[in-house]
């Protein structure tokens, strides 16, 4: 039995997940046309259509963007968003991907379902500004983080790569939103399982020692 199955339901413990990426420096200015990004395997789970679509309408607002997926898969969907005038690296490694992530003017998480993203614990940690697609990983995120539909996402995203005010502003709530999801806090959490379940053992031989 694992660690996880032993435990009663009314004892579970928060753990936070984190991301390894260390604090990246992001370029102090930029010359050119802005850059959003998505990231991550093209697959269904992934949901690049729906990066399609927020493409095709930021477009109508924002001539000059440029866009781009960072990662690769299924090569239907690469044809697919290169057929939308959108860029695919392809595999990269860890470092160069996150050194694209880190170029990007805005990270637009298009997963349909996911535990808790570490693309976006990666994106926050390097200085990229975050949009979101609700999924249940993300229901306690505020709604200016966070969206429901395709046009509520694209109207945020407009608005952040027009006003610089707006993306400092997303980038403080995800920093309060993930202020939990740091090694420390980790540590502490599954240091407390750990003992939970110690407690446990022990009272459970006493028990055992006593019947007998």
């Amino acid at each position: 039995m694992t660690l996880a199955q032993s435990m009663r339901s009314d004892s579970a413990v928060y753990v936070p997940n984190i991301s390894a990426t260390g604090t990246a420096h992001r370029p102090a200015a930029k010359m050119g046309a802005q850059v959003v990004a998505g990231a991550g395997r093209l697959s269904p789970q992934r949901d690049p259509d729906y990066f399609i679509e927020v493409v095709r309408r930021l477009r109508r607002v924002n001539e000059e963007a440029k866009f781009i997926w960072v990662g690769g898969g299924d090569q239907t969907l690469v044809d697919r968003l290169h057929a939308n005038g959108i860029s695919v690296t392809g595999w990269l490694s860890h470092e160069e991907a996150l050194d694209t992530l880190s170029n990007a003017d805005l990270y637009i998480h298009t997963a349909a379902w996911d535990g808790f993203p570490l693309t976006i614990l990666e994106a926050h940690r390097l200085g990229t500004p975050i949009l979101a697609r609700h999924t249940s990983a993300l229901e306690h995120a505020p709604s200016n983080l966070v969206f429901s539909t395709v046009h509520e996402i694209t109207a945020a995203a407009a608005e952040l790569l027009a006003d610089s005010s707006v993306a400092d502003e997303v980038t403080r709530g995800w920093e309060a939103l993930l202020a939990e999801n740091t090694v420390e806090v980790q540590s502490e959490r599954l240091m407390e399982v750990y003992r939970s379940r110690a407690v446990s053992n022990r009272k459970k031989r006493i028990s055992t020692k006593v019947a007998v």
